[in-house]
């Protein structure tokens, strides 16, 4: 167990103990932490300024700002940000555990990849009516999963991540496996998908459409909130000033 002592007032106000060892990510620390008068166990995320120019951090005080705006039960909660001389520091919800944790431990049934599938939809929803588009990748091991820029093609498009985290969930592995970025992209743009004679017709129809190469073909909004594999599971969360985009995106 590890026990800082931050010299920033709000800091010293707001989030004072930590009460667990640090994990080290490629942004920077994490710290399971504790709010100093709730109670409330967090995470702190201590992002180092060195190395990062001032457009990136720009761009992460923007992230912040964005993250402090969202309210969804399957959106990690930004509760508070603050920077020190040389870091800036977020404060989260804490979540225990991790999804590619899953993926590794064990093959999972259909019911808890749709409940999955249904909250990753219901999240992804959510960001995209409040016009929110996202680029993300994450590597580990051989499992390489690469989040597009989101463009604009009439409708939102659902990005290629989503199918393949769903399809690992219920195959053990991913559709396109490589450490090499370059060989990914052509894994993705040529190379067909894998499926395995069990599959549930409805599941395969669904990743089928979010796996489609094209992303003017790919599965987005509204089909995907009405696909049969997942129509009745998804929760809608609808903030009041996002409900005339989310209404938009229903009438396409």
């Amino acid at each position: 167990m590890e026990v800082l002592a931050f010299a920033h007032a709000r800091f010293q106000a707001r989030v004072r103990v930590v009460v667990a060892a640090r994990r080290e990510g490629s942004f920077g620390r994490v710290y399971k932490a504790r709010r100093k008068y709730s109670g409330q166990i967090v995470a702190m995320k201590c992002i180092p300024k060195i190395g990062k120019s001032e457009k990136e951090l720009r761009s992460l005080r923007q992230e912040f700002e964005i993250m402090h705006n969202l309210h969804h039960p399957n959106i990690i909660l930004m509760l508070d940000s603050f920077e020190t001389k040389n870091e800036i520091i977020a404060v989260t919800d804490y979540a225990e555990g991790e999804l590619y944790q899953i993926l590794d431990d064990e093959r999972i049934g259909e019911e808890q990849i749709k409940s999955i599938a249904c909250q990753l939809i219901s999240a992804l929803f959510y960001l995209h009516s409040h016009r929110i588009l996202h680029r993300d990748s994450i590597m580990y091991g051989a499992r390489t999963y690469r989040g597009e820029t989101l463009r604009s093609l009439g409708r939102f498009v659902v990005d290629l991540s989503l199918g393949c985290i769903l399809y690992e969930l219920y195959v053990g592995k991913p559709p396109f496996c490589t450490n090499s970025i370059f060989k990914l992209v052509k894994l993705i743009t040529t190379d067909p998908v894998r499926w395995i004679p069990e599959m549930n017709p409805l599941f395969k129809d669904l990743l089928q459409g979010l796996l489609t190469k094209d992303p003017s073909r790919r599965l987005g909004w509204p089909e995907l909130l009405r696909h049969p594999f997942v129509a009745s599971g998804i929760v809608i969360v609808q903030d009041d000033d996002v409900y005339a985009v989310s209404a938009g995106i229903y009438a396409e």
